[in-house]
Protein backbone atom coordinates (compact mmCIF):
# COMPACT_ATOMS: atom_id res chain seq x y z
CA UNK A 1 0.00 0.00 0.00
CA UNK A 2 1.41 3.39 -0.99
CA UNK A 3 1.87 5.87 1.86
CA UNK A 4 1.04 9.48 1.10
CA UNK A 5 3.85 11.94 1.74
CA UNK A 6 3.08 14.25 4.63
CA UNK A 7 2.82 17.89 3.63
CA UNK A 8 5.59 20.09 4.98
CA UNK A 9 3.99 23.57 5.16
CA UNK A 10 7.35 25.36 5.33
CA UNK A 11 8.71 23.50 2.28
CA UNK A 12 5.51 24.31 0.40
CA UNK A 13 5.81 27.99 1.35
CA UNK A 14 9.43 28.20 0.19
CA UNK A 15 8.75 26.44 -3.10
CA UNK A 16 5.91 28.85 -3.93
CA UNK A 17 8.01 31.92 -3.17
CA UNK A 18 11.15 30.65 -4.92
CA UNK A 19 9.34 30.26 -8.21
CA UNK A 20 8.96 34.06 -8.32
CA UNK A 21 12.72 34.38 -8.88
CA UNK A 22 13.72 31.12 -10.56
CA UNK A 23 11.12 31.03 -13.33
CA UNK A 24 12.00 34.40 -14.95
CA UNK A 25 15.74 33.70 -14.64
CA UNK A 26 15.59 30.34 -16.44
CA UNK A 27 13.10 31.76 -18.98
CA UNK A 28 15.62 34.54 -19.69
CA UNK A 29 18.39 31.98 -20.25
CA UNK A 30 16.26 30.09 -22.77
CA UNK A 31 14.84 33.06 -24.65
CA UNK A 32 18.28 34.59 -25.13
CA UNK A 33 19.94 31.33 -26.26
CA UNK A 34 22.22 31.00 -23.22
CA UNK A 35 20.94 27.64 -22.07
CA UNK A 36 23.17 25.33 -24.17
CA UNK A 37 26.33 26.99 -22.88
CA UNK A 38 25.06 26.91 -19.31
CA UNK A 39 24.25 23.20 -19.48
CA UNK A 40 27.28 21.87 -21.30
CA UNK A 41 30.23 24.26 -20.77
CA UNK A 42 32.22 26.08 -18.15
CA UNK A 43 31.22 29.74 -18.19
CA UNK A 44 30.99 33.09 -16.46
CA UNK A 45 29.47 36.47 -17.31
CA UNK A 46 32.16 37.12 -19.91
CA UNK A 47 31.08 34.02 -21.86
CA UNK A 48 28.00 35.79 -23.22
CA UNK A 49 28.32 38.80 -25.53
CA UNK A 50 24.67 39.70 -24.99
CA UNK A 51 25.25 40.36 -21.27
CA UNK A 52 26.22 43.97 -20.61
CA UNK A 53 25.75 44.13 -16.84
CA UNK A 54 28.38 41.55 -15.85
CA UNK A 55 28.18 42.23 -12.11
CA UNK A 56 24.42 41.71 -11.94
CA UNK A 57 24.67 38.53 -14.00
CA UNK A 58 27.38 37.12 -11.71
CA UNK A 59 25.06 37.75 -8.74
CA UNK A 60 22.34 35.76 -10.48
CA UNK A 61 24.77 32.88 -11.07
CA UNK A 62 25.84 32.96 -7.41
CA UNK A 63 22.16 32.78 -6.42
CA UNK A 64 21.74 29.64 -8.54
CA UNK A 65 24.81 28.17 -6.82
CA UNK A 66 23.02 28.67 -3.48
CA UNK A 67 20.11 26.62 -4.84
CA UNK A 68 22.36 23.77 -5.95
CA UNK A 69 21.73 24.33 -9.67
CA UNK A 70 25.26 25.56 -10.40
CA UNK A 71 28.66 25.08 -8.79
CA UNK A 72 31.62 27.43 -8.91
CA UNK A 73 35.32 26.71 -9.08
CA UNK A 74 37.60 29.72 -9.10
CA UNK A 75 35.99 32.08 -11.65
CA UNK A 76 34.01 29.52 -13.69
CA UNK A 77 30.53 28.04 -13.25
CA UNK A 78 29.30 24.60 -14.25
CA UNK A 79 25.89 22.95 -13.99
CA UNK A 80 25.16 20.37 -11.30
CA UNK A 81 23.26 17.15 -11.94
CA UNK A 82 20.12 18.76 -10.54
CA UNK A 83 20.73 21.92 -12.55
CA UNK A 84 21.13 20.00 -15.80
CA UNK A 85 17.85 18.20 -15.23
CA UNK A 86 16.05 21.49 -14.63
CA UNK A 87 17.77 23.53 -17.36
CA UNK A 88 16.93 20.85 -19.93
CA UNK A 89 13.29 21.77 -19.26
CA UNK A 90 13.93 25.49 -19.67
CA UNK A 91 11.33 25.69 -22.44
CA UNK A 92 8.63 24.88 -19.87
CA UNK A 93 9.80 27.80 -17.74
CA UNK A 94 9.61 30.08 -20.78
CA UNK A 95 6.12 28.80 -21.58
CA UNK A 96 4.87 29.67 -18.10
CA UNK A 97 6.74 32.97 -18.11
CA UNK A 98 4.99 33.98 -21.32
CA UNK A 99 1.94 34.72 -19.15
CA UNK A 100 3.83 37.34 -17.13
CA UNK A 101 1.79 40.22 -18.71
CA UNK A 102 -1.36 38.73 -17.19
CA UNK A 103 0.14 38.21 -13.75
CA UNK A 104 1.51 41.76 -13.78
CA UNK A 105 -1.96 43.13 -14.54
CA UNK A 106 -4.05 41.37 -11.91
CA UNK A 107 -5.30 44.70 -10.58
CA UNK A 108 -6.63 45.64 -14.00
CA UNK A 109 -8.22 42.21 -14.49
CA UNK A 110 -9.80 41.90 -11.05
CA UNK A 111 -10.61 45.43 -9.92
CA UNK A 112 -10.57 47.89 -12.80
CA UNK A 113 -12.41 45.79 -15.35
CA UNK A 114 -15.24 43.28 -15.49
CA UNK A 115 -13.50 41.43 -18.32
CA UNK A 116 -10.57 39.06 -18.05
CA UNK A 117 -7.56 40.80 -19.53
CA UNK A 118 -5.48 37.76 -20.44
CA UNK A 119 -2.47 38.49 -22.57
CA UNK A 120 0.67 36.48 -23.04
CA UNK A 121 4.00 37.22 -24.65
CA UNK A 122 3.25 35.42 -27.91
CA UNK A 123 6.89 35.15 -28.95
CA UNK A 124 7.89 33.51 -25.65
CA UNK A 125 4.82 31.28 -25.77
CA UNK A 126 5.60 30.02 -29.28
CA UNK A 127 9.29 29.36 -28.52
CA UNK A 128 8.58 27.78 -25.12
CA UNK A 129 5.90 25.48 -26.53
CA UNK A 130 8.11 24.39 -29.43
CA UNK A 131 11.06 23.65 -27.17
CA UNK A 132 9.00 21.68 -24.65
CA UNK A 133 7.32 19.59 -27.33
CA UNK A 134 10.57 19.05 -29.21
CA UNK A 135 12.15 17.22 -26.29
CA UNK A 136 9.17 15.33 -24.98
CA UNK A 137 6.53 14.72 -27.64
CA UNK A 138 7.92 15.15 -31.13
CA UNK A 139 10.42 12.24 -31.09
CA UNK A 140 7.66 9.81 -30.06
CA UNK A 141 5.33 11.16 -32.75
CA UNK A 142 7.92 10.89 -35.52
CA UNK A 143 8.60 7.31 -34.51
CA UNK A 144 4.91 6.49 -35.07
CA UNK A 145 4.89 7.62 -38.71
CA UNK A 146 8.43 6.89 -39.86
CA UNK A 147 7.32 3.95 -42.06
CA UNK A 148 4.30 5.71 -43.62
CA UNK A 149 4.20 6.71 -47.30
CA UNK A 150 4.08 10.46 -46.72
CA UNK A 151 3.83 12.81 -49.71
CA UNK A 152 3.15 16.05 -47.82
CA UNK A 153 3.75 17.29 -44.27
CA UNK A 154 1.02 19.68 -43.09
CA UNK A 155 1.27 21.15 -39.60
CA UNK A 156 -1.89 22.97 -38.55
CA UNK A 157 -1.07 25.28 -35.65
CA UNK A 158 2.60 25.08 -36.59
CA UNK A 159 3.98 27.38 -33.89
CA UNK A 160 7.63 28.15 -34.60
CA UNK A 161 7.96 25.23 -37.03
CA UNK A 162 9.85 23.01 -34.59
CA UNK A 163 7.89 19.86 -35.43
CA UNK A 164 8.21 20.37 -39.18
CA UNK A 165 11.94 20.95 -38.83
CA UNK A 166 12.26 17.59 -37.08
CA UNK A 167 9.94 15.43 -39.17
CA UNK A 168 11.17 16.83 -42.50
CA UNK A 169 14.48 15.11 -41.79
CA UNK A 170 12.65 11.77 -41.95
CA UNK A 171 10.80 12.72 -45.15
CA UNK A 172 13.24 15.00 -47.00
CA UNK A 173 11.44 14.70 -50.35
CA UNK A 174 8.02 15.71 -48.99
CA UNK A 175 6.95 19.36 -49.33
CA UNK A 176 5.72 21.10 -46.17
CA UNK A 177 2.67 23.21 -45.35
CA UNK A 178 2.84 25.34 -42.18
CA UNK A 179 -0.29 27.12 -40.96
CA UNK A 180 -1.09 29.05 -37.80
CA UNK A 181 -3.59 31.69 -36.73
CA UNK A 182 -0.72 33.73 -35.25
CA UNK A 183 1.30 35.82 -37.69
CA UNK A 184 4.12 35.80 -35.13
CA UNK A 185 4.15 32.00 -35.18
CA UNK A 186 4.15 31.79 -38.98
CA UNK A 187 6.98 34.32 -39.13
CA UNK A 188 9.00 32.24 -36.64
CA UNK A 189 8.30 29.07 -38.65
CA UNK A 190 9.46 30.78 -41.84
CA UNK A 191 12.68 31.84 -40.17
CA UNK A 192 13.38 28.35 -38.85
CA UNK A 193 12.44 26.36 -41.97
CA UNK A 194 13.81 28.67 -44.64
CA UNK A 195 17.35 27.83 -43.61
CA UNK A 196 17.38 24.37 -45.16
CA UNK A 197 14.12 23.63 -47.00
CA UNK A 198 13.99 24.80 -50.65
CA UNK A 199 11.57 27.62 -51.46
CA UNK A 200 9.55 25.49 -53.89
CA UNK A 201 8.98 22.81 -51.22
CA UNK A 202 7.34 24.89 -48.51
CA UNK A 203 4.20 26.97 -48.10
CA UNK A 204 3.19 29.17 -45.17
CA UNK A 205 -0.38 30.22 -44.48
CA UNK A 206 -2.07 32.31 -41.76
CA UNK A 207 -5.41 30.70 -40.99
CA UNK A 208 -7.74 29.56 -38.21
CA UNK A 209 -7.28 25.82 -37.73
CA UNK A 210 -11.06 25.39 -37.43
CA UNK A 211 -11.50 26.60 -41.01
CA UNK A 212 -10.63 23.26 -42.58
CA UNK A 213 -12.03 24.18 -45.99
CA UNK A 214 -9.79 27.24 -46.26
CA UNK A 215 -6.48 25.61 -45.36
CA UNK A 216 -7.27 22.36 -47.15
CA UNK A 217 -7.83 24.30 -50.38
CA UNK A 218 -4.29 25.63 -50.06
CA UNK A 219 -2.95 22.13 -49.47
CA UNK A 220 -4.67 20.85 -52.60
CA UNK A 221 -2.61 23.29 -54.67
CA UNK A 222 0.60 21.47 -53.70
CA UNK A 223 1.72 18.58 -55.91
CA UNK A 224 2.51 15.35 -54.12
CA UNK A 225 3.71 11.97 -55.33
CA UNK A 226 1.08 9.52 -56.52
CA UNK A 227 -0.52 7.14 -53.98
CA UNK A 228 1.16 8.94 -51.06
CA UNK A 229 -0.59 10.28 -47.98
CA UNK A 230 -0.92 13.76 -46.51
CA UNK A 231 0.23 13.78 -42.90
CA UNK A 232 -1.76 16.36 -40.96
CA UNK A 233 -0.28 17.15 -37.55
CA UNK A 234 -2.38 19.04 -35.02
CA UNK A 235 -0.49 19.96 -31.85
CA UNK A 236 -2.63 21.27 -28.97
CA UNK A 237 -5.18 22.86 -31.26
CA UNK A 238 -8.25 20.72 -30.55
CA UNK A 239 -8.89 22.42 -27.21
CA UNK A 240 -8.88 25.78 -29.03
CA UNK A 241 -11.47 24.47 -31.48
CA UNK A 242 -13.70 22.72 -28.96
CA UNK A 243 -15.17 25.66 -27.00
CA UNK A 244 -16.01 22.96 -24.42
CA UNK A 245 -18.17 21.21 -27.01
CA UNK A 246 -17.18 17.76 -28.31
CA UNK A 247 -19.26 18.27 -31.43
CA UNK A 248 -16.93 21.01 -32.65
CA UNK A 249 -14.05 18.55 -32.70
CA UNK A 250 -16.17 15.86 -34.35
CA UNK A 251 -17.06 18.38 -37.07
CA UNK A 252 -13.37 19.25 -37.47
CA UNK A 253 -12.42 15.62 -38.17
CA UNK A 254 -15.36 15.07 -40.49
CA UNK A 255 -14.29 18.10 -42.52
CA UNK A 256 -10.77 16.75 -42.86
CA UNK A 257 -12.22 13.50 -44.17
CA UNK A 258 -14.41 15.47 -46.56
CA UNK A 259 -11.77 17.80 -48.00
CA UNK A 260 -8.60 15.68 -47.66
CA UNK A 261 -9.65 12.01 -47.79
CA UNK A 262 -6.08 10.81 -48.49
CA UNK A 263 -4.80 11.99 -45.11
CA UNK A 264 -3.59 10.49 -41.88
CA UNK A 265 -3.70 12.58 -38.72
CA UNK A 266 -1.24 12.97 -35.89
CA UNK A 267 -2.62 14.81 -32.89
CA UNK A 268 -1.15 15.85 -29.56
CA UNK A 269 -3.41 17.13 -26.82
CA UNK A 270 -3.61 17.88 -23.10
CA UNK A 271 -6.48 16.76 -20.88
CA UNK A 272 -8.60 18.25 -18.16
CA UNK A 273 -8.51 16.71 -14.67
CA UNK A 274 -10.46 17.23 -11.47
CA UNK A 275 -8.95 19.12 -8.55
CA UNK A 276 -8.45 15.97 -6.46
CA UNK A 277 -6.16 14.54 -9.16
CA UNK A 278 -4.27 17.81 -9.49
CA UNK A 279 -3.77 18.09 -5.72
CA UNK A 280 -2.49 14.53 -5.44
CA UNK A 281 0.06 15.13 -8.22
CA UNK A 282 0.99 18.79 -7.74
CA UNK A 283 4.63 18.02 -6.86
CA UNK A 284 5.23 16.19 -10.13
CA UNK A 285 3.17 18.20 -12.61
CA UNK A 286 2.60 21.79 -13.77
CA UNK A 287 -0.83 20.90 -15.12
CA UNK A 288 -2.55 23.15 -12.53
CA UNK A 289 -0.81 26.14 -14.15
CA UNK A 290 -1.48 24.97 -17.71
CA UNK A 291 -5.16 24.38 -17.04
CA UNK A 292 -5.47 27.68 -15.15
CA UNK A 293 -4.32 29.74 -18.13
CA UNK A 294 -6.29 27.68 -20.62
CA UNK A 295 -9.46 28.26 -18.61
CA UNK A 296 -8.83 31.99 -18.36
CA UNK A 297 -8.29 32.29 -22.11
CA UNK A 298 -11.54 30.45 -22.80
CA UNK A 299 -9.97 27.36 -24.33
CA UNK A 300 -12.00 24.20 -24.00
CA UNK A 301 -9.67 21.54 -22.62
CA UNK A 302 -11.60 18.27 -22.48
CA UNK A 303 -11.29 15.17 -20.33
CA UNK A 304 -9.54 12.11 -21.72
CA UNK A 305 -12.87 10.30 -21.50
CA UNK A 306 -14.36 12.94 -23.82
CA UNK A 307 -11.81 12.07 -26.49
CA UNK A 308 -12.84 8.45 -26.19
CA UNK A 309 -16.41 9.54 -26.97
CA UNK A 310 -15.18 11.64 -29.90
CA UNK A 311 -13.27 8.70 -31.35
CA UNK A 312 -16.50 6.72 -31.68
CA UNK A 313 -18.09 9.41 -33.85
CA UNK A 314 -15.36 10.42 -36.29
CA UNK A 315 -14.47 8.74 -39.63
CA UNK A 316 -10.99 7.74 -38.46
CA UNK A 317 -9.53 4.73 -36.71
CA UNK A 318 -7.04 4.96 -33.89
CA UNK A 319 -3.80 3.25 -34.95
CA UNK A 320 -1.49 4.29 -32.12
CA UNK A 321 -2.00 5.84 -28.70
CA UNK A 322 0.81 7.15 -26.50
CA UNK A 323 -0.06 8.51 -23.04
CA UNK A 324 2.17 10.98 -21.20
CA UNK A 325 2.55 11.89 -17.54
CA UNK A 326 -0.14 9.59 -16.23
CA UNK A 327 -1.60 10.95 -12.99
CA UNK A 328 -2.86 8.62 -10.32
CA UNK A 329 -5.54 9.32 -7.76
CA UNK A 330 -7.35 6.58 -5.87
CA UNK A 331 -7.75 3.82 -8.49
CA UNK A 332 -7.86 6.13 -11.53
CA UNK A 333 -5.05 6.70 -14.02
CA UNK A 334 -5.41 9.73 -16.26
CA UNK A 335 -2.87 10.95 -18.83
CA UNK A 336 -1.99 14.65 -18.74
CA UNK A 337 -1.35 14.51 -22.49
CA UNK A 338 -1.53 12.02 -25.33
CA UNK A 339 -0.58 11.45 -28.96
CA UNK A 340 -2.91 9.72 -31.39
CA UNK A 341 -2.23 8.48 -34.91
CA UNK A 342 -5.47 8.29 -36.90
CA UNK A 343 -6.26 6.86 -40.34
CA UNK A 344 -9.57 7.12 -42.20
Amino acid sequence: MLMKNKTNPRAELISFMRGFFVCPIIAFFHYNNLIETIIYKKFNANSFKIIKNKIFFEKILDYLVSLGLLKKFQSKFTTTTLGKKIFLRSGSFLLLHSYKPFINNLEKSLIKSKKISLKCDRSQNVIGSGSTNNKKFFPKAIELVKNENIGLLADIGCGDGNFLSQISKKFPSAPIFASDLSKIAVKAAKKRLSQYIPKNKKKFFVCDAADVKKWSNEIKKIKIKKNSKILISVWYILHEISNHNKNNIIKFFKNIKRYLPNSIILIGEITKMDNKTLIDNKHTSIMPEFLFFHELSGQGVLKYKDYGDILKKIPFNLLKNIKFDVMRTNKKKVPSAFIWLLRN
